[in-house]
């Protein structure tokens, strides 16, 4: 990708702001970006902080779960009933994902609201998963502006695609290089124990892999099972 100027308008889409690892070092560059003069914007499904240009998605599914969790609804109960909501509404994202509406696309893609912002640049810091939008719509995304994605983990490699039934890894790791090969994906690792591994995979050769190190020494730290 090339590099980038002072007018480019920067989207960061995130988990959250303030919640992780991942969110925070989000955050943190988004910051950064705007001390530097850049016009950076960060949309999140969770919004912790009071930073104005940090955007809560209006579009963020079952927000009324995390207002139980984490206090915002404060009620006899209300943090077991958010677990149990959270619990039920994962197992029918599963089976959603697993039907026929899933597998042949008949839901309308989320990611048009997104545009509206009119980003150059649209940097994903997940943190891996589906946080924000399938690796599908990522794919499609990646036609309309520039697409930025950061590994945090290897979230591609290992974790099951959007369909459950790709219940093995390897299986699962070439569904979502099926989908990430069709689209224009810039992606960015943060580690080079992660570097290494993505760029070692055989469908990861024609991909853009850059490295950019976080400001902490992650070289201190060993990676675990």
């Amino acid at each position: 990708m090339n590099t980038i100027n002072r007018s480019s308008k920067i989207l960061i889409l995130s988990d959250s702001d303030l919640y992780g690892g991942a969110s925070i070092a989000g955050y943190n560059l988004h910051q950064s970006l705007r001390n530097q003069g850049f016009q950076s914007l960060m949309l999140v499904n969770n919004k912790i902080s009071k930073n104005p240009t940090v955007i809560q998605n209006e579009y963020a599914r079952k927000q009324w779960i995390n207002n139980c969790i984490d206090g915002t609804w404060d009620f006899p109960f209300s943090y077991r009933a958010g677990l149990f909501a959270r619990k039920i509404n994962s197992h029918f994202n599963e089976w959603y994902k697993s039907s026929l509406a899933e597998r042949y696309n008949l839901q309308k893609p989320k990611f048009f609201p997104v545009l509206k912002f009119k980003p150059d640049i649209i940097h994903f810091n997940t943190g891996g998963g589906n946080n924000f939008f399938d690796i599908k719509e990522i794919k499609a995304l990646s036609k309309y502006t520039k697409i930025v994605f950061s590994l945090h983990d290897l979230w591609v490699l290992t974790k099951p695609p959007p369909l459950v039934l790709y219940k093995d890894k390897h299986q699962a790791a070439s569904y979502k290089f099926h989908q990430i090969n069709q689209g224009e994906i810039n992606f960015i690792a943060h580690s080079k124990w992660v570097y290494k591994q993505f760029s070692d995979h055989r469908e990861a050769k024609k991909l853009s892999l850059s490295y950019i190190k976080y400001s902490i020494d992650i070289d201190k730290f060993k990676s675990r099972n």
